[in-house]
This record gives structure tokens, C-alpha cells and sequence, in this order.
């Protein structure tokens, strides 16, 4: 759990490169991304 929350916190700290144009990608993208995070968090 503390490791996923790391992960997130630092993803979401970078500057320039993920804050809110996510939602500017294809749901393709998205959903690829979600299933990829989902196993991370099943896995990791």
C-alpha cells in the first residue's frame, strides 16, 4: 500500500509531463494505462 502511494504521490509530483492533459488522451490510451496500473497494483 505505502509503495503504491509513493508511486502515485511521484507520478503526480512531475512536473510538466502528466498533470491534467491525461485527459486529453485517447480512452484507448486510458484504458491500456489503467489495466497496466491495475495489474501493478495487483502484482506489485
Amino acid at each position: 500500500m505505502n509503495r503504491n502511494k509513493q508511486q502515485i504521490q511521484s507520478i503526480s509530483s512531475k512536473p510538466g509531463r502528466l498533470p491534467s492533459s491525461r485527459i486529453l488522451l485517447p480512452e484507448r490510451v486510458q484504458r491500456i494505462a489503467q489495466h497496466l496500473f491495475q495489474i501493478d497494483l495487483c502484482c506489485g
